[in-house]
């Protein structure tokens, strides 16, 4: 989709029609997403409804990482008047918390093993939710 020119409400506040530089979208074509004002590790925007891919594996003392491990996927959602990450089994874990590796990545190498990353959306990659979840 493009970058919306104008977005037009109803009086219910619902979205009644998007305006793009040459298309325009029905009510259903879209989604809106909020951003929350942080990055990834690669520097792409976070918004809520975003999945988050999360490689962990374990070191040994003072070793280099251990071979990944697994992958985990947890949803971006507002929550408690912030911004977190939903996961299976976690419930929602700040997002600020968890970018800044405070908590549960404290002790962890900084490599990319351990860094978290957007991976999709729940509305364009339902497939990823879907499958952590089984």
């Amino acid at each position: 989709m493009d970058l919306p020119t104008s977005i037009s409400i109803d009086d219910s506040g619902h979205v009644d029609h998007v305006y793009c530089y040459g298309d325009d979208y029905a009510d259903g074509d879209f989604e809106l997403m909020q951003f929350t004002g942080l990055r990834d590790k690669n520097g792409r925007e976070i918004y809520e409804g975003d999945l988050f891919e999360h490689k962990f594996g374990y070191s040994v003392l003072d070793d280099t990482p251990h071979s990944e491990m697994g992958v985990e996927y947890g949803v971006v959602v507002f929550a408690d008047g912030r911004f977190g990450v939903r996961t299976p089994g976690w419930g929602v874990r700040s997002l600020r918390d968890l970018l800044s590796r405070k908590g549960h990545l404290d002790d962890m190498p900084d490599s990319d093993l351990f860094k978290m990353i957007i991976a999709g959306n729940i509305f364009e990659n339902p497939e990823l939710l879907e499958a952590e979840i089984k």
